[in-house]
Parts: C-alpha cells; structure tokens; sequence
C-alpha cells in the first residue's frame, strides 16, 4: 500500500474530503521577528522592513510573519519544491527603517535579526475556480474575505465553522499542494502540504484551515 506523507492514498474516502489551508506565522508576543511588505504583488519582488513595532524577538524563524505574504527561507523553499512542482519563489529586498540607519548600535535594536538567512516569498503557477457552495467574496482590489474559517487571535487558533468556507473540486487540482483561488493573491495549500511541512518541524508555521476539496457532484 502506497503512501506519501503520512497520507494513505488508497484509503476509502481520501478522494473525497481534503482540508483546505492558509499558511499562517506568530506574530507579536513570539520570540520571531516580523516583517512588513512595503510593496508586493504576487507576480513581483516584495520589499519589506523588519517591523519595529509590535513584534516578538530578533529570531528569524522557517517562516515569517509578513501580514498575510507567505515568507520563507530559500533553504524551506527548496525542501519544497522538490516534492511540488507547481511551486516557485520571489526574492526580498530588505529595506533598512530609519530607525535603523540612525542607530549608532543597531546590533542591540532587540526586534532587528543579526545576519538572517536568506529569505524568499511562495508562490504557484496554479489557480482554481471555487465550487458555488463557497462562502466568499472578493473584491476590485482583489482582497479576498472567507466567511466561517479559522483564525489566529491572541496566539490561539479559532477553528473554522462547520459548512463555511472554501470548497474546491479534488480533480480541479489533480494532486497539486499550493494554489491561489482564481481573482485573488491568496496563497492555499492542501492536506498533503501539511504533512508534509509537519514531518519537517518547520519554525513558526500554523495552518489555518479555510475549506475543503471534494468530489464536484
């Protein structure tokens, strides 16, 4: 019997019902530092801050907070794609704050990394049309709204409501892990993905569970 990821792929009702998730990291109170993007599209380079307000420590997890842009190291990226194709990356230009550039000790800022890895965000070559039973809505900026899924307060994750959310056909995605809905800058993943990431023990990375993929009837 085949399996990949933990995942038994012969197992009755495998094809039926899969998760559906969001990448998400620790933000303020954690001991990870945080980024903010400056600007970034989906299709561009992002360049970013290291924020200065509100973050944790200077320590520079597998994943990084960056205000719904999935930022990763180049190492985690890698490990990545080699299991999912459809995966790619942007670069980051990290933009010294002000506060920095004026610092005569910026090696004892407490929220700014010493010498961080080198960084990149994720991004995929597929998109997918969502399934009618769908509870979302986007609008012209492409800024996507879920309604009922699961979110990140106060360190706790509040699971997502039963029924709500995002419902994608399984054959629509044919085995792909990463994936943007159609119209949005969204980045999602599958059940796969996250196995796969938590045999990994990646550093500070959640999921956050949005929808399901399915049998289209």
């Amino acid at each position: 019997m085949t399996k990949e990821f933990g995942i038994d792929k012969y197992k009755p009702g495998y094809e039926k019902k899969m998760r559906i998730y969001r990448l998400a990291s620790q933000s303020s109170g954690s001991k990870y530092a945080m980024l903010r993007p400056l600007d970034f599209s989906p299709s561009n380079p992002l360049s970013a801050n290291w924020e200065d307000w509100g973050g944790g420590g200077r320590e520079v997890g597998d994943f990084v907070f960056c205000y719904g842009v999935p930022v990763c190291r180049e190492k985690v990226y890698l490990d990545l794609r080699t299991h999912f194709a459809e995966l790619s990356a942007h670069p980051i230009e990290i933009i010294p704050t002000e506060k920095e550039l004026q610092s005569k000790h910026p090696q004892r800022l407490k929220w700014l990394p010493q010498a961080p890895p080198p960084l990149c965000v994720l991004s995929s070559s597929v998109e997918a049309d969502a399934l009618p039973q769908s509870t979302f809505r986007i609008n012209d900026r492409g800024m996507i709204t879920i309604e009922g899924i699961a979110e990140l307060r106060g360190g706790s994750i509040i699971p997502r409501t039963k029924g709500k959310g995002l419902f994608i056909s399984n054959k629509s995605l044919d085995g792909v892990g990463f994936f943007y809905l159609k119209g949005s800058g969204v980045l999602f993943c599958s059940e796969e993905v996250k196995l796969f990431c938590e045999q990994q023990k990646y550093a500070n990375l959640l999921f956050l569970e949005v929808g399901e993929l399915i049998d289209k009837k």
